[in-house]
């Protein structure tokens, strides 16, 4: 009897604590939906994330990610113009980073593993850079030169999370 009732606790532990960490359908489906991607909310899992967000840089590790998390947005003003520099190694799954216009339009900035530097037009109004990924594992650096003009929020600079 005593051994039945600690093997039943034992299972409703375990079923308690992996029904709170799933990954939702959605995230898992989004790294191929542009409209998807191109929502204002944003709708993601990462397992671990470690690392800082600045308006200048992002410096991420991650495990287990999934989804769309918007790490800057930029108002832009006619004819405005943002670099990034990027590295990016992938040990697992898929990730890129997009550029949203404010129209909603996506624009791959830099998919898989690599690095480069990469030259943005940015159109007038609220555009935002985004980490999607799809079972992705790795590492990712970002600097972003503005020459100072543009005005740069963080909108996640946070650590591990789900939202």
């Amino acid at each position: 009897m005593k051994k039945g009732l600690i093997y039943t606790l034992f299972l409703i532990l375990v079923m308690a604590a992996v029904s709170g960490c799933g990954v939702k359908q959605a995230q898992k489906e989004m790294y191929s939906s542009d409209k998807a991607i191109a929502e204002s909310g944003d709708s993601y899992t990462y397992r671990d994330r470690t690392g800082d967000v600045t308006t200048e840089t992002a410096d991420i590790g991650f495990t287990k990610f999934y989804g769309s998390d918007t790490i800057w947005t930029i108002e832009a003003g006619p004819e405005s113009a943002l670099t990034l520099q990027v590295q990016q190694a992938l040990s697992q799954g898929k990730f890129k980073i997009v550029l949203v216009t404010p129209d909603g339009k996506i624009e791959v900035v830099k998919e898989g593993s690599g690095e480069g530097e990469f030259k943005l037009q940015l159109a007038e109004g609220r555009n935002a850079i985004k980490f999607v990924g799809s079972n992705a594992k790795g590492t990712v650096h970002v600097q972003v030169e503005s020459g100072g003009d543009l005005p740069i929020t963080v909108v996640n600079a946070g650590e591990s999370t789900t939202q």
